[in-house]
């Protein structure tokens, strides 16, 4: 749980109380149930082995791919309904985001339960750095998991500046995923003097889902709409 001022948020809770000169933003939500991730002693989290590692520049974990809302925020006067919304928790640590980095998740697809996110950044380790990539899938009542500790090969295009196109595949299972960014906002992210970077990230943005099950030869394909986007400097991502 953090508390901020007159600000509190938790894994069931979230309670904001904010006033500019411009803005004033107040009201409660709850949260849940929540729906965590598989993990192993091998796999504690979404990262796998690389949790273990002690002072790497930022840790990555997935709390919740998705829980229902309840309540409303006042902003500007205008009352806002989250009751029967869909929910999604990470988080970050550490001291810094990495330099370049693509970000995409979205739990509004047809089916109640799917969920998709997906992260890859080149990795500062010790003395050189490395190309990872984290992506976890929950789709009719089943986990994909793709990642760079499990094997799977990946290949990531950008289209466009606001579009991404990812293929992952494993000995499990394929998996096809293109992104749309839209309506781009200005979002603080930290650096090690302080949150004085500025990126862009859209979260009403499109995610068009295709997987191919290979233990099962089952095929999906659908797509998912509010979903969270962030390009930041990928250029160098491209292979």
């Amino acid at each position: 749980a953090v508390k901020i001022e007159d600000n509190f948020f938790s894994e069931s809770f979230v309670s904001v109380h904010l006033e500019s000169a411009t803005d004033i933003i107040s009201g409660n939500l709850k949260l849940g149930p929540l729906t965590p991730i598989e993990s192993t002693v091998l796999r504690p989290t979404i990262m796998g082995p690389f949790a273990y590692i002690p002072k790497m520049e930022c840790y990555h974990g997935v709390t919740s791919m998705n829980h229902y809302l309840d309540g409303s925020l006042e902003i500007n006067g205008r009352i806002v309904a989250f009751s029967n919304g869909k929910g999604y928790i990470e988080k970050d640590w550490g001291t810094k985001f990495p330099k370049n980095y693509v970000w995409l998740q979205s739990n509004h697809f047809e089916e109640p339960d799917t969920s998709l996110f997906f992260s890859m950044a080149y990795i500062p380790f010790y003395v050189r750095d490395f190309l990872g990539f984290i992506s976890n899938i929950q789709l009719n009542g089943k986990e994909y998991r793709f990642a760079t500790y499990n094997n799977s090969k990946i290949k990531l295009s950008l289209p466009s500046n606001d579009t991404i196109l990812v293929t992952m595949e494993n000995s499990k299972a394929k998996v096809k995923i293109f992104g749309k960014a839209e309506h781009m906002g200005n979002l603080q992210a930290p650096v090690l003097s302080g949150m004085d970077k500025t990126i862009k990230e859209g979260v009403s943005g499109t995610i068009e889902l295709e997987l191919w099950d290979k233990e099962n030869n089952t095929h999906y394909h659908g797509t998912g709409s509010m979903a969270g986007i962030e390009i930041v400097d990928a250029e160098d991502l491209v292979m």
